[in-house]
């Protein structure tokens, strides 16, 4: 998490304030925000909520790819 957040704050664009935890493989990231879960997209200024904490969206997603 810390290499990816790192590496992609200096080639991606990531801004500084988000904490890259998860890639959909086309630059876009889910990122922790303020103890949120956030949708980072690449060409989009707008930070969409996916989940309220780090659990509920990790719980989500394990749930969806059964």
């Amino acid at each position: 998490m810390v290499e990816l957040t790192k590496r992609e704050r200096l080639d991606g664009g990531l801004p500084g304030h988000l904490v890259a935890v998860h890639g959909d493989g086309g630059g876009n990231f889910a990122c922790l925000y303020e103890g949120r879960v956030v949708l980072w997209v690449h060409d989009d200024p707008v930070l969409h909520e996916l989940g309220p904490t780090f659990t509920e969206w990790l719980e989500t997603l394990l749930e969806t790819a059964v």
